[in-house]
């Protein structure tokens, strides 16, 4: 029999290959047009160099959207496969409705925006946009909510890193503020959901986070502390700049007060150390790690394409890698190519070997 299996996914490592592409290509977009763009239009504001630096930043963000649309498309066909998390069919005509119009709606403001602009449908598509990259990491969440693979602490971990796509959809458009018993806590969500969303995607890295010391975890440890290290060395150095910065990194207010930014440190070395761990480790934690870069990477407030598909691209990749001793046990197949590797032999003999699971969307 012919295998229909796409080209990439033939290779031993297939499965984090195109996950790893957007991943490398999003930390090229995050540095140069969230990083250096911003220190350079104080630093280089009439230097010739910053004209290539704009144009860098262009490329960058519509390479990343170009790839995004594509990948998550990908993603969400994975999620209906055998083993993912809409393997049924009700959970698979969710998948595709709400992930065929959030890739048509992500095609039509990437490739069209003056046409949108011009008839006037660019609101509207935001708020659908946003909306339907929601209702998928929802789904996406209730599809592994009921399997019996994962662990309880990994289930837990996926709902956490949930929460700041909802806190998003509320701190933009106030669904739940806009009732007059609750418009007394608009500005209150306002300033600290950000910080909020970020604790919550702290707490779900480190309960998806390896929990023996190796090689692995010690060099993730380093990592993360040199990273904050440096940050809050700015922070007291040049505190009004690296608030600056930190905005428009992760979208971000973070207020001048020691408790709150000590709060955003412990935040950032939790989640720079859970992703780097999980990156060094075997292809299932890559898989994990990947998803818990992108929705890191989309900033505590993903309000652009590339930051949506960054978040939904995330939270399938999380869920791909929490169902991977089922993937491998209903996908023969796959399970012979990743033979080679001794971890995820092993998850795939853990693996249940009937064909029913209990999982819905």
């Amino acid at each position: 029999m012919r295998d229909a299996d796409p080209i990439w996914q033939k290779l031993p490592e297939g499965h984090w290959f195109l996950p790893g592409v957007l991943c490398g290509t999003a930390l090229i977009e995050f540095f140069v047009n969230r990083v250096l763009q911003p220190a350079a239009s104080v630093a280089l504001a009439h230097n010739r160099g910053f004209a290539v630096l704009d144009l860098l930043s262009r490329f960058s963000l519509n390479l990343v959207a170009v790839l995004g649309i594509f990948i998550t498309g990908m993603l969400l066909f994975r999620a209906t496969r055998p083993g993912g998390a809409a393997a049924n069919p009700v959970g698979k005509l969710s998948i595709w409705m709400l992930g065929g119009l959030l890739v048509i709606l992500a095609t039509v403001l990437v490739m069209f925006p003056a046409w949108a602009a011009q008839v006037g449908v660019i609101r509207r598509a935001q708020w659908l946009l946003q909306l339907s990259a929601v209702c998928v990491a929802v789904l996406t969440v209730l599809g592994v909510l009921p399997r019996y693979a994962p662990p309880t602490l990994h289930k837990l971990a996926l709902l956490l890193i949930l929460l700041p796509g909802l806190l998003q959809l509320e701190l933009q458009w106030g669904l739940l503020t806009s009732a007059k018993t609750l418009q007394r806590y608009g500005l209150l969500s306002l300033m600290y959901g950000p910080l909020l969303a970020m604790c919550t995607l702290a707490v779900g890295a480190l309960l998806l986070s390896p929990r023996q010391v190796s090689r692995q975890t010690l060099i993730a440890l380093c990592s993360a502390a040199g990273v904050v290290i440096c940050m809050a060395l700015s922070l007291v150095l040049a505190p009004s700049a690296a608030t600056r910065l930190i905005y428009l990194s992760y979208d971000l207010r973070l207020p001048l007060r020691i408790d709150a930014q000590i709060l955003y440190l412990l935040c950032l070395s939790t989640w720079i150390y859970a992703t780097a761990a999980l990156l060094l480790g075997s292809l299932q934690a890559r898989i994990t790690g990947a998803g818990l870069l992108l929705v890191g990477l989309a900033g505590c407030q993903a309000k652009t394409v590339h930051q949506l598909l960054f978040f939904v691209s995330g939270i399938l990749l999380v869920a791909e890698g929490l169902l991977w001793p089922l993937l491998m046990a209903y996908q023969p197949s796959l399970r012979e190519r990743l033979a080679r590797s001794p971890s995820d032999t092993a998850n795939a003999s853990s693996a249940p070997s009937t064909a029913e699971d209990p999982g819905v969307v």
